[in-house]
């Protein structure tokens, strides 16, 4: 008899979700580098106001950057290294990274905060399917 299918053990679960380490790693150099093509990425009104307001702004889309290039890099190293949970974990913190950027963006903007929390159903499919979740006993 043939062993129900265990999708966490998939290679392209896997593959998928190392490639969707480049989304984050990508993004994350691009607001490091280039701030205000950060902004118009994501729909923000450019930095206006006093030195001071402008700074933090782009300090804040530094701050997102970095983090979002360690988020990529850390789990592509978890798919380099086959760590199919790890990189599961990953992924659901991921998603709430995702919610908690929302939040800040409804803050700080007034709006927009569907741009980072869509993504959520997406990182736990793919982090719940890493964890065994769906898989048949």
């Amino acid at each position: 008899m043939l062993s129900p299918p265990r999708i966490s053990q998939d290679p392209d679960l896997l593959n998928l979700a190392g490639a969707g380490a480049l989304f984050p790693l990508t993004l994350g150099t691009i607001c490091i580098f280039s701030p205000s093509t950060g902004f118009r990425i994501f729909g923000f009104p450019e930095p206006v106001g006093t030195p001071q307001a402008r700074k933090r702004r782009w300090d804040m889309m530094f701050c997102f950057g970095s983090r979002d290039v360690f988020f990529g890099l850390s789990a592509l190293a978890a798919w380099h290294e086959g760590a199919g949970r790890v990189l599961g974990w990953l992924y659901l913190c991921g998603a709430l990274m995702a919610v908690a950027d929302g939040i800040h963006t409804a803050r700080e903007f007034g709006g927009g905060a569907w741009k980072n929390i869509v993504w959520c159903p997406i990182l736990v499919a793919i982090g719940g399917g890493l964890l065994e979740w769906f898989d048949q006993s």
